[in-house]
């Protein structure tokens, strides 16, 4: 059985029943936004054809779209709908945030990013401070940035309204605790 908007790959787990609607439902949606907030390719055009015309054929995981829905999809099937969606929202967020953060920011400024992102990832994870776990988020965030060439004019409306509701949620839970 196949669904469109649900990559290839992810037919063995759609056929052994390891995916709910609701998963389906919402690794579509992702892919979806993903391809469209991603200018560059996973895999780039020129790559992909040079794939095809040495083996035959190309990978069904070709856009960022199928990456995060397929890596997702593999790695949090176990995990029950509620928390699944969680998961889904967190790459969600991330992305919109890293478009938004680095937009018309110099330079200078992602090259601090980088330093003290992979600063942070120099020391082991069990004795980072609350500046090295963001230091090493940002730094997360220039890569999505930079790897897939996120464009926030391709932001809607409504994904920006979306980012600013959880945005003010997770305002709301830090000034509580």
């Amino acid at each position: 059985m196949e669904i469109n908007g649900l990559n290839p790959e992810l037919n063995t787990m759609l056929n052994q029943g390891q995916l709910s609607g609701s998963k389906i439902a919402h690794l579509i949606q992702l892919r979806t936004f993903v391809d469209q907030l991603a200018v560059r390719q996973y895999v780039p055009a020129n790559e992909m054809a040079e794939l095809k015309k040495r083996f035959g054929t190309a990978p069904n995981v070709s856009s960022w779209g199928d990456y995060f829905q397929t890596e997702l999809a593999s790695t949090w099937f176990e995990a029950d709908d509620t928390e699944f969606k969680k998961i889904l929202d967190t790459v969600r967020f991330d992305l919109i945030a890293a478009a938004q953060i680095f937009l018309d920011k110099d330079d200078r400024f992602c090259a601090a990013v980088e330093a003290n992102g992979l600063a942070a990832y120099g020391k082991d994870a069990a004795d980072w401070d609350a500046s090295d776990e963001e230091s090493a988020h940002l730094y997360i965030l220039l890569q999505y940035y930079t790897d897939m060439q996120l464009d926030s004019e391709r932001l809607t409306q409504s994904d920006l309204d979306w980012y600013h509701q959880h945005l003010n949620s997770i305002t709301d839970v830090r000034a509580v605790g």
